[in-house]
């Protein structure tokens, strides 16, 4: 039994079956919870604090339970916001700016912005589930981050109970409550980091190259330098420093109405990623890769199976670059630039027009790392190394020395990319069950990120560290930088 005091309004489950339900999220981690909580509102939250305080116990945001590094997977008091704490709060059209609780799913968001021709522009793969306070706990950006960021950079403020069970609002402005302790260390803590030069040396050598802006290692200390706004360091903390209560993010217009999809066909995955930094010379509205596994998943599969007589033949890759325009013609023209580049790579260029193939093709790579459950055996593509991201022209090269990695461990893996953006999520095909690849899984994990450090890459481009990828944080960053963020969370 937990008691939250009596001005708790939401409810607890404590029963067998919410834990085991709460037990993982979509990673391969599994713990059960204390609990899942349900509250309605910010004085639940504030409630929930000191519970937490009092009992010495971790409390475990969750949004829709999409994470695929085990966030939100703990012994700990789950605070599940999506079942109460899920309204639109307001729409200020003039502003361009949205203020929701974190409940509030992002497909459902963007449907009450349509009337205004307004939405928000980062687009997971589970944008039909995924919550906006989960999104901003991992920085969530998806297939359209070249053109709309991450985000990050999507936010104006964040309303948040810190640990002593104070409310405040961060923005670029922020100012503390003279009354709360905590509120005056963090200023305190952010007036002599950003006026630590040392402290941007110590960044700029060990953090990820600026050129690749999807990076999830560890708390944003980088960008904190750069735009000073604790919003934005608190997007991508996983739920780690503050509570959320609502979210303040800024509105983007609705995409120029024109567009054709450009299904760039490879007989290798070389020479897909070859032609990537030609692909981004222009302005496309994404760039998306898919090999020949995930394809080949979806002829097991009656939904997606019929879509497969839209590709030629069977590349061993392809591009799936959206072009965008104000007409027809600008649309297309931005598809004949990019095939007269890359054509030396291709083998077929087929591109659509029509707006329910082109969602059909869409639909079919969202659903991709979820197809992968359609491989025969008991091997799986596993969530291990499955979110690295480089620099758009390192991609060929650090993809060449993951194969030799690959090879090494005698495992094949899956190619799955956000590639315009140099996110890749490779996956090696393991057993669990098996002792041998379980060993395998901690090794390939280790090999991967000293691999990505020597491209000064991002161990995670956008699905955060959690469980999987924390224990390398010291190793990526070094160790001066990561007592940084030590002292940043105590």
């Amino acid at each position: 039994m937990i008691t939250i005091n009596s001005g708790f309004k939401g409810h607890i489950e404590t029963s067998d079956m919410y834990k085991a339900a709460y037990a993982t999220d979509a990673s391969v981690y599994r713990e059960l919870p204390l609990g899942v909580a349900y509250p309605r509102s910010e004085e639940d939250l504030v409630a929930l604090m000191h519970w937490a305080n009092h009992e010495n116990s971790p409390l475990i945001p969750r949004g829709g339970g999409t994470s695929l590094a085990g966030q939100c997977v703990g012994n700990g008091l789950v605070i599940d916001t999506s079942r109460y704490m899920n309204r639109i709060l307001s729409i200020d059209k003039e502003r361009g700016v949205a203020m929701v609780e974190p409940g509030v799913i992002r497909d459902v968001l963007n449907r009450e912005l349509v009337e205004h021709n307004l939405m928000f522009g980062p687009e997971t793969s589970t944008s039909n589930r995924a919550t906006l306070g989960g999104m901003v706990g991992n920085n969530s950006s998806g297939s359209n981050s070249i053109v709309y960021g991450v985000t990050r950079e999507n936010l104006v403020a964040l309303t948040c109970v810190l640990s002593d069970g104070s409310v405040t609002r961060f923005h670029k402005d922020w100012e503390p409550d003279p009354k709360s302790p905590l509120q005056q260390a963090i200023a305190t803590w952010a007036d002599g980091f950003a006026s630590n030069e040392l402290n941007a040396q110590l960044i700029e050598e060990n953090f990820p190259k600026k050129s690749i802006h999807r990076r999830n290692t560890g708390y944003a200390l980088d960008d904190f330098l750069e735009f000073g706004c604790l919003a934005r360091l608190l997007c991508g903390s996983e739920g780690s420093l503050a509570l959320i209560t609502s979210v303040e993010c800024k509105l983007q217009p609705s995409p120029p109405p024109y567009d054709s999809l450009h299904l760039f066909h490879f007989d290798s995955l070389e020479k897909a990623l070859l032609a990537v930094p030609h692909v981004m010379k222009h302005k496309v509205h994404s760039c998306e890769l898919m090999d020949d596994v995930i394809l080949d998943c979806t002829r097991q599969h009656p939904e997606f199976a019929k879509d497969l007589k839209l590709l030629e033949s069977h590349p061993k890759a392809v591009l799936m670059v959206s072009c965008r325009g104000q007409n027809q013609e600008e649309a297309l023209t931005l598809g004949r630039e990019i095939n007269e580049q890359i054509k030396t790579l291709t083998y077929a260029e087929p591109y659509y027009e029509d707006s329910s193939i082109i969602q059909r093709l869409w639909n079919l790579r969202k659903a991709g790392l979820g197809l992968l459950a359609n491989l025969p055996g008991k091997a799986r593509a596993v969530a291990v190394i499955e979110d690295t991201a480089v620099d758009v022209n390192d991609l060929p090269e650090y993809i060449r020395a993951f194969q030799k990695i690959m090879s090494d461990f005698r495992q094949r893996s899956v190619y799955y990319a956000h590639a315009g953006a140099g996110e890749l999520h490779l996956r090696p095909i393991l057993d669990l069950d098996n002792e041998e690849d379980r060993i395998a899984f901690k090794k390939i994990a280790q090999a991967s990120a000293t691999l990505i450090k020597q491209y000064r890459g991002s161990l995670s481009g956008e699905h955060g560290d959690g469980r999987v990828r924390a224990p390398f944080l010291k190793e990526m960053v070094g160790g001066k930088c990561y007592q940084m963020m030590v002292d940043l969370k105590q």
